[in-house]
Parts: structure tokens; sequence; C-alpha cells
């Protein structure tokens, strides 16, 4: 039986490859996904991890959309 893959996990394959893709119905490229994969895996986010876990692909890119300003701080140059 194969296992279906979780949002999370698309959008770090679409992350790794660099490429421009499509996760769940959104389109997004590269760079989109590694600002959500340096969100999810950011020790200050583990606590909502579960609930990042269960959220749409469109659902993930309003949220780091919404958060940048206040992300910006913690990351450094790692979110642009």
């Amino acid at each position: 039986m194969s296992k279906n893959k979780t949002t999370i996990e698309k959008i770090e394959t679409l992350a790794k490859a660099d490429r421009y893709g499509k996760v769940d119905g959104t389109y997004m490229n590269g760079e989109t996904a590694k600002e959500i994969m340096t969100i999810f895996n950011h020790p200050k986010m583990s606590s909502h991890s579960k609930d990042m876990e269960t959220m749409k692909a469109h659902e993930l890119v309003g949220l780091t959309i919404r958060l940048y300003s206040f992300l910006k701080p913690l990351f450094g140059e790692e979110v642009k």
C-alpha cells in the first residue's frame, strides 16, 4: 500500500528541486516553497507544526505572506 504525500512533503520536494510546480492545485516557485519550509522547520514554529501539516498549499502561502513582516527578523536573509 502506498502512502499519499502530505502537502508539506510535496512542498519540500518542490523546494529541493528549486523549480516551478503545482502543489494541490496551487502553482508556486521554488523560492516560495523554500520560504514555507524555512518557516515550517524553524524551532519557534515547532508548536504549530501539526496545524501546518493539515493546511492546504494555498493556506500555507497565505500564512507566509501574512507573517512575512514578523518573520523577517527571525530568519534574517533566509526569507526574501
